[in-house]
């Protein structure tokens, strides 16, 4: 089974890291979709690490399949058939 799971992942921590590597023993893939700078500002803060260095720190997770941004509030159609 493919997992999709969103986040902001801004100050990566154990706990991320742990969350990642359980889903991914239970999954055949593991995909991230990382919210962006924008969507995380409308709900709070700015995140500290920006989401170009947010997504190469998550692409670079040896769990981790498919890593990408997106800008919508929600999970569209398109992101999920993708």
């Amino acid at each position: 089974m493919n997992i999709l799971t969103c986040g902001v992942f801004d100050l990566i921590h154990i706990g991320h890291l742990k969350f990642l590597h359980k889903i991914k023993n239970d999954n055949d893939k593991l995909i991230i979709l990382l919210h962006s700078d924008r969507f995380v500002s409308t709900y709070k803060r700015i995140p500290i690490i920006n989401e170009e260095h947010r997504l190469q720190m998550i692409q670079n997770i040896k769990c981790v399949d498919i890593a990408f941004t997106d800008d919508n509030d929600y999970l569209t159609d398109d992101i999920l058939k993708t």
